[in-house]
């Protein structure tokens, strides 16, 4: 069975996620994650909560989305089509 689905490391690591996104076709089926954790080295594209995520990857359609709060940061998660 082959659900067509696209993911990719959190975003938090990926420089051009822009760049990332514009390939992806259009109403193609993603999950996406991110985080609020700004000091961390490695995290070079955090956001501060899913809108700004939202904006970042505009969905045509939006199946899911929510925030995981944790002790150190806040972890939030898109599930929809491009």
């Amino acid at each position: 069975m082959t659900l067509g689905l696209e993911g990719h490391q959190p975003g938090e690591h990926l420089p051009d996620i822009g760049s990332w996104w514009n390939r992806l076709p259009p109403g193609q089926l993603v999950v996406l994650q991110s985080n609020n954790y700004f000091p961390w080295p490695d995290h070079v594209n955090c956001v501060h909560d899913v809108e700004e995520m939202k904006g970042q990857t505009p969905l045509s359609q939006v199946l899911f989305e929510g925030t995981l709060q944790l002790p150190v940061l806040d972890r939030f998660m898109l599930i929809g089509r491009r």
